[in-house]
């Protein structure tokens, strides 16, 4: 495994290809054969395997879809399921792939949910899409508290306020709040342990301003500017 990583992190298509050469991986190759690589391997680029994640191509979907069900978030929190996820790769600086990325974890994060009895609901959340909605509003108050050219750090109510609603599911027509103790155990938790984004003494970028954005009409391209430049907040 440790000359097939060495191999993949040099080039991930020559990669793939010793991996195959080998017997590591199938011809054609199984999503889930390179997802359990990507989960078990040592010394791995993590900008590497997060960029090959968050490739729009059907295979690299396929992987990363099979790659985050092989986590098990149905005892943590959302931010902490988060964490966790984001700890084994390096979140894909380009906007839609970080919209690929994080609609496969919310999909997998509210499939392991508990169903309740409306049969729809899962775990207070009513839909995956309300999943992903806050987990855009995580990344971006976790870029908005720990970034350095952020002079105004966005406050608890702020965060609470600017996730009302959110709550959703189009079929039963919903549009609710999210509890706030879950939300402040959220802004606590992310408060007081950044999630790592980028590799250690890594450059924050040049900062443009960014602006206060309600998640639900978050631009793909502010997203990516909010969460690699960090551009001070009105």
């Amino acid at each position: 495994l440790q000359m097939a990583a060495d191999h993949f992190n040099r080039d991930s298509k020559k990669g793939l290809q010793y991996l195959q050469s080998v017997g590591l991986l199938s011809e054609p190759m199984r999503p889930e054969e390179l997802a359990s690589f990507f989960r078990r391997a040592p010394t791995l680029d993590q900008r590497v395997v997060g960029d090959y994640l968050g490739e729009r191509d059907e295979i690299n979907v396929a992987v990363l879809h099979r790659f985050v069900e092989l986590f098990d978030f149905s005892r943590q929190r959302v931010d902490e399921a988060l964490r966790t996820f984001l700890s084994t790769f390096r979140l894909p600086g380009e906007s839609q792939k970080i919209d690929r990325v994080c609609e496969a974890f919310a999909k997998h994060y509210f499939e392991q949910r508990e169903l309740e009895p409306n049969g729809l609901s899962r775990g207070g959340f009513h839909s995956w899409d309300a999943v992903h909605v806050l987990t855009f509003s995580i990344i971006m108050l976790n870029t908005d508290l720990h970034n350095r050219q952020v002079k105004k750090h966005m406050t608890p109510d702020e965060f609470v306020r600017n996730l009302r609603g959110v709550n959703t599911c189009s079929t039963r027509k919903l549009a609710e709040n999210f509890p706030r103790e879950m939300l402040m155990q959220i802004y606590e938790g992310i408060r007081a342990n950044e999630i790592k984004l980028k590799e250690e003494g890594a450059s924050a970028g040049g900062g443009g301003g960014g602006g206060r954005h309600h998640p639900k009409t978050l631009y793909r391209a502010d997203l990516a500017q909010v969460c690699w430049a960090g551009g001070a907040r009105s």
